[in-house]
């Protein structure tokens, strides 16, 4: 597999799980706000996951 489709689909692996996981333990909210609540507080964190930094 080439290195830059590979490095995306990780990429997109990682933030999918970190959403899952955010969702999951964030039983008092309801998912989209769960979701939205970590995007607010934590983008630059998961798109730095995402991109492998």
């Amino acid at each position: 597999m080439k290195p830059i489709p590979k490095a995306m689909l990780v990429g997109s692996a990682t933030i999918a799980i970190y959403l899952t996981v955010v969702v999951v333990t964030t039983p008092a909210l309801e998912p989209i706000d769960a979701i939205n609540a970590a995007l607010q507080m934590n983008s630059i964190v998961i798109f730095g996951m995402g991109l492998g930094i």
